[in-house]
């Protein structure tokens, strides 16, 4: 056999090698798609009730204040802007329960919720929205926590903001429901708020008995894929991880999360965007109102600014997941936002302070929604990324004491303390994230150019439990 009919054998075997390798990442892609497909089905419409729920009862004393219940429990002063922080005290104290509990804390909640519409003065409502707190407080870090055992980190913002944008549809849908219960003032002896509370609660009840049935622990448990399947969705997670797949806790978990600067700086933004989207969430109903709208009014006219919110946090997030960036887009969506805190501050018209809450809205629920992801997606092993998930919401409700603050009714109907105050907390988050992305893109560079450093002297088991340290891991940023 010559030297030619050995080339043409050779590029047969190539070409039959290359036809084999895309019929195989043909099949890959296919599955990969079947997967997700079915993971989103069946995750994310059921995460986002169970926080539009959560969000409902955590600010429908928003709309309760426009249905008398200051005047009806003999508020007076800041005793209203301490029943919005007290939540918030109870909701810190239990950052760390796992998402097992949310069907169980969700029943809690929402009995609590309901309850609610009993109380008759100052310190019950001081004390069920405390426990109100305490309920709530395992929801949120547990689920973002829950969505990156499914997820790559290149597909989470969009699934994360997808969950995150029932906020923005709670707020919505908040005034609507609240505009339509309200007309049962009077009817059983109970005013409009006590209908609000009442059945509110109720629905959050009724949701948690259909959750028991409904949440897959991890992929490998999950009944709804085949064996095939199952083991696809836990190869993926382990292969977009690399050598920083460290899916068992253990105290240097514990360790890495305290001594860790990413969650520190991620701790800052979250309680300057806390501050400002539980600000935004409670006080916007009174904010409208004092625009001179009257009360049922002021209800139908916060709907706009929360679907637009939900919208473009949406669609923001699904080009961050395309581009892979998320610093670019929280300091975007933070400008935005800051003109809005502007345009309210010193436009006269009401028309004009109408307008900028929905570019408050359309730039702070964006911020917010990829802040958390890109924060999240920067912690690799499993136990590590427990706690930054847990630290991190607990600091945007550290946030949320302050929130109840800031708006106070010595201050309507312009509020320009409580605008300036959350504008400025909006800079604070853009710094935040320039300075972040700016330490991430450093170390990167020092993980390609001396990936030694970050192994030196340590044991092969060391270096497996490195997490996001591990050279073989690249920031996003």
């Amino acid at each position: 056999m010559d030297e030619t009919e050995i080339s043409l054998e050779r590029l047969d075997l190539t070409i039959q090698q290359s036809k084999v390798d895309d019929e195989r990442n043909k099949e890959q892609e296919e599955m990969e798609r079947r997967v997700l497909y079915k993971m989103d089905i069946r995750l994310i419409p059921l995460l986002a009730l169970l926080y539009l729920m959560s969000f409902l009862d955590r600010v429908n004393i928003g709309n309760a204040k426009l249905a008398n219940l200051e005047a009806d429990l003999g508020l007076h002063g800041a005793q209203y802007n301490w029943a919005l922080s007290i939540f918030f005290f109870g909701y810190i104290s239990i950052e760390t329960k796992p998402s097992l509990w949310v069907p169980f804390i969700m029943i809690v909640w929402g009995g609590i919720t309901s309850l609610m519409s009993l109380v008759k003065n100052f310190t019950e409502l001081m004390v069920t929205r405390f426990f109100l707190g305490l309920a709530e407080g395992g929801l949120f870090p547990g689920v973002v926590l829950y969505l990156t055992l499914w997820y790559k980190r290149s597909e989470q913002n969009f699934r994360i903001s997808l969950f995150f944008a029932a906020s923005a549809i709670a707020g919505a849908f908040g005034g609507l429901i609240a505009h339509t219960i309200m007309r049962l003032d009077g009817a059983g002896g109970l005013t409009g708020w006590q209908w609000i509370f009442l059945l509110e609660g109720l629905l959050t009840v009724v949701v948690a008995f259909a959750a028991f049935f409904w949440i897959t622990d991890y992929a490998r448990s999950a009944r709804w894929l085949t064996q095939e399947e199952r083991e696809f969705a836990e190869k993926r997670l382990k292969e977009d991880a690399g050598e920083a797949h460290a899916p068992h806790f253990n105290k240097r978990h514990l360790k890495a999360a305290l001594h860790d600067w990413k969650i520190y700086l991620g701790m800052m933004m979250s309680i300057c965007t806390g501050m400002e989207s539980y600000s935004f969430a409670l006080f916007l109903p009174v904010i409208i109102k004092g625009l001179g709208f009257n009360r049922a009014l002021a209800q139908l006219l916060t709907v706009p600014p929360y679907a637009l919110a939900a919208t473009v946090t949406v669609s923001a997030a699904i080009h961050s997941d395309k581009t892979g960036y998320r610093g670019p887009y929280v300091v975007g969506f933070a400008i935005v936002g800051i003109i809005g805190y502007l345009m309210i501050i010193f436009l006269t018209s009401v028309i004009g302070k109408y307008i900028a809450s929905f570019i408050i809205a359309m730039g702070l629920f964006p911020c917010i929604g990829t802040g958390i992801t890109w924060a999240v997606n920067n912690l690799a092993g499993d136990g590590k990324r427990a706690i930054g998930a847990a630290l991190l919401t607990m600091s945007a409700n550290i946030g949320g004491i302050f929130a109840g603050q800031i708006y106070r009714a010595s201050d309507a109907p312009h509020y320009t303390m409580g605008h300036t105050i959350a504008g400025v907390s909006l800079l604070g988050v853009l710094i935040l994230a320039v300075i972040y992305g700016t330490l991430l893109k450093r170390t990167n560079r020092l993980k390609v150019q001396d990936p030694e450093r970050f192994t030196k002297n340590l044991s092969e088991d060391e270096i497996k439990n490195l997490g996001d340290w591990h050279p073989g891991f690249y920031y996003i940023l």
